[in-house]
């Protein structure tokens, strides 16, 4: 009687040629992080050129871009998201964040100041806006617009933190009668500094 051949060696080889595939497969995905990302441009491209009055397919479209590491192709779908839907707000705010990592800070306040127009008493459009003009070294209409955040919501404590951040940068009117402020204060010792901070939002 012929004793029974072991199966463990051929079950071993059946199970590596089995997964061997799948492993090749999973190291290429890992070489390539945007190759699923690069697939997902090309759907979302489908679908822009099947439905381009779509607000939605354009948005995705430029998700889909900036996700693939390709921002600098992503502005043209947003802001025709933008265009399409003037209230989609999720569509200013990547594009906005794309104008901010390209440096366009021009291009990038002109958007938020569209957005706060269609958005009236958004606080978070504002603070958006006034870094803005304040990364375009527009120190003035930074601390205006701050000003308008702190009007919104008092109550912000983060939002005083960063008026003053605004008011310390150079060639600015408020940080010269901030100063004279300080300088009065000191030498005739009648103001508080919470008097101080206050003419801050009131000049």
């Amino acid at each position: 009687m012929k004793s029974p051949r072991p199966i463990g060696p051929i079950l071993g080889f059946a199970l590596l040629f089995l997964f061997q595939f799948p492993a090749e497969v999973a190291l290429a995905e890992i070489r390539n992080p945007y190759r699923q990302q690069a697939d997902l441009v090309e759907s979302a491209k489908e679908v822009v050129q099947a439905n381009p009055e779509s607000s939605d397919a354009q948005f995705n479209l430029g998700n889909a871009l900036i996700r693939a590491g390709r921002p600098d192709e992503a502005t043209t779908p947003l802001a025709e998201a933008i265009r399409l839907r003037p209230d989609m707000k999720q569509a200013y705010l990547l594009l906005g964040s794309v104008y901010d990592r390209q440096r366009h800070y021009v291009d990038e306040v002109e958007l938020y100041k569209k957005a706060v127009e269609q958005f009236s008493g958004s606080d978070d459009l504002l603070k958006l806006l006034a870094a803005a003009y304040s990364r375009d070294r527009r120190f003035e209409e930074a601390i205006e617009t701050q000003r308008q955040v702190i009007q919104l919501k008092p109550q912000d404590s983060a939002a005083y933190t960063t008026l003053a951040s605004y008011t310390c940068k150079p060639d600015t009117t408020a940080r010269r009668s901030t100063l004279r402020a300080r300088r009065s204060a000191w030498i005739h010792q009648m103001e508080p500094p919470m008097t101080i901070s206050a003419r801050l939002i009131s000049d």
